[in-house]
């Protein structure tokens, strides 16, 4: 598993667009189906980037991606539910275990922070040839609006 910041975006247009475009909002069904929201509300991330108080960013991407392809990534998140007692059988069941994995990563990335002040959304792809989860984080406190430091940056 790799993990990857993206650099900043610094425009609501910007938020607005990516999101449209990592959830396939503008596409022909067979590419939506590819893409899927496995956490958050885009439509309130989207809300929320108008409160950052950043001069630089509005919201923060991150990409998670996986070396397997999207049919081997399935597999191997069965092999990993089936020592745990659990089957993946069909489409709900494989989305239920990845919302679980997803959960374990997102307690690694956001420790020290609370749930409640993270606004943030994943959406998971199958349409390479490699499993990737893109994740938008606000760039603000939820209750807030105060500029979220996820990380130093100079440009902050």
């Amino acid at each position: 598993m790799i993990v990857r910041k993206g650099d900043g975006i610094k425009t609501i247009y910007g938020v607005r667009e990516g999101l449209k475009y990592q959830t396939r909002a503008d596409r022909p069904k067979e590419e939506q189906e590819k893409a899927f929201i496995i956490d958050g509300d885009p439509e309130l991330l989207y809300k929320a980037s108008f409160l950052a108080n950043s001069p630089n960013y509005r919201a923060i991407p991150f990409l998670i991606s996986w070396k397997e392809s999207p049919q081997e990534f399935r597999e191997k998140l069965k092999e990993i539910a089936q020592r745990k007692g659990r089957k993946i059988e069909t489409e709900e069941d494989f989305r239920e275990a990845l919302r679980e994995l997803w959960e374990e990563i997102k307690a690694l990335l956001f420790a020290g922070y609370k749930p409640e002040e993270i606004i943030c959304t994943a959406i998971a792809h199958e349409d390479t040839d490699n499993f990737h989860i893109h994740i938008y984080v606000a760039n603000n406190f939820a209750f807030t609006g105060a500029t979220l430091n996820l990380w130093y940056s100079h440009d902050d």
